[in-house]
């Protein structure tokens, strides 16, 4: 899990950075390692889809 931790980090990184479509790739990363140590309830989970979905956003790949 602290693997996650660095991971988000640099997801959160690239993303202030302007290059959303890599954030967009780790996050990805991140929320499969989160599903399966935590489930997809888990708080955790929830906080890396929230970072994905506006990862999503800022690349204009959201669908209502």
């Amino acid at each position: 899990i602290k693997t996650t931790k660095t991971l988000n980090n640099l997801a959160l990184l690239f993303k202030n950075l302007g290059d959303y479509k890599t954030s967009k790739e780790i996050f990805e990363k991140v929320l499969k390692i989160k599903e399966n140590h935590f489930g997809i309830d888990h708080i955790e989970t929830t906080i890396t889809l929230q970072n994905l979905g506006i990862n999503y956003f800022l690349l204009n790949e959201w669908r209502l």
